[in-house]
């Protein structure tokens, strides 16, 4: 799914990076528009390795005094220079485009993309598969009777998975997926504190009060987090029946931390509208590309070099 990942970043961009975004206003000076965006959505390809030099360049050849500048201002040279490189990036995205969808790999429909923690062996892969599925398939926020999750695709050769979600309405399942995605990335850090002071209470062996109360403020602590969290979520996604599918509901979030701890990344396909994509997170690692793809780079650089 490394290609795929590196596929989306360019397909959602390429409509910001294409189009020429310098002006002459009066025959010496050029203006550079929409330069706020454009430094965003540098920062973000900067984590496909070989768009990194070139997003870095673009930015530091806008003179560093008018950087903060919302239009930012330049002489002719730097103007073109900075044309140049845009238009490399832009070539590049358009071939990483062009190569993915040649490989007739269907993204179909709305869903979310995942990425398992690392696993050690088979037995490791079976839980985490096993982890997510109660999530998705037990979780109160995620049963819709207008839409159904199923699994489109195993990336070969990584631990992803791309999961669909059939609809018939509004992406409800997606929608709030990525608000529980966004809360557990919140209460991720106090839930592993909590279990960190709970493996160092343990290793001091203490069976005494002190150790009884320890144990049951680290218990009260956890419930009021997951408490607090489900009354946050229900505010977004809708109140809960009762007690058990409260309990559900927090079982599955606290899953959702662990896995998320332990190294998941969770999602909205390409496919998925802006709204929904926004409520999760941004892509954080970097994204390798493989040699079949710098092949097919290094030939389209040498077809435009040869046409030139």
């Amino acid at each position: 799914m490394k290609l795929y990942n590196v596929y989306r970043l360019c397909k959602r961009y390429i409509d910001v990076i294409e189009p020429k975004n310098i002006a002459c206003k009066d025959g010496k000076t050029y203006e550079l528009e929409n330069w706020k965006v454009l430094v965003k959505v540098f920062t973000t390809l900067e984590k496909v390795p070989i768009l990194k030099e070139y997003t870095i360049n673009y930015i530091k050849m806008v003179p560093e005094f008018v950087r903060k500048d919302i239009v930012p201002k330049f002489d002719p040279e730097t103007a073109r220079e900075l044309n140049i490189i845009k238009s490399k990036i832009a070539n590049i995205m358009k071939v990483i485009i062009e190569f993915y969808e040649s490989m007739n790999i269907s993204s179909g429909e709305n869903g979310i993309d995942i990425k398992l923690p690392p696993c050690k062996d088979l037995k490791d892969y079976i839980n985490y598969l096993r982890e997510f599925d109660f999530v998705l398939s037990q979780c109160p926020f995620l049963q819709c009777k207008d839409e159904t999750i199923t699994l489109e695709s195993v990336d070969v050769g990584s631990n992803w998975i791309r999961l669909a979600v059939t609809s018939t309405s509004a992406c409800v399942i997606l929608s709030n997926i990525g608000i529980l995605v966004d809360r557990a990335i919140t209460l991720r850090s106090h839930y592993i504190n909590i279990q960190q002071q709970e493996e160092v209470l343990k290793s001091t062996q203490l069976k005494n009060e002190l150790a009884r109360e320890q144990k049951q403020t680290f218990d009260l602590l956890r419930k009021a987090y997951f408490d607090n969290a489900i009354t946050e979520i229900e505010k977004q996604c809708g109140d809960l029946k009762d007690g058990e599918e409260k309990g559900k509901a927090e079982k599955a979030l606290e899953k959702l931390c662990e896995l998320i701890d332990k190294g998941a990344e969770i999602y909205a396909s390409i496919d998925a509208p802006e709204e929904i994509q926004v409520l999760f997170p941004e892509i954080q690692d970097n994204l390798e590309l493989s040699g079949e793809l710098m092949k097919y780079l290094e030939d389209k650089e040498s077809e435009d070099t040869d046409e030139e």
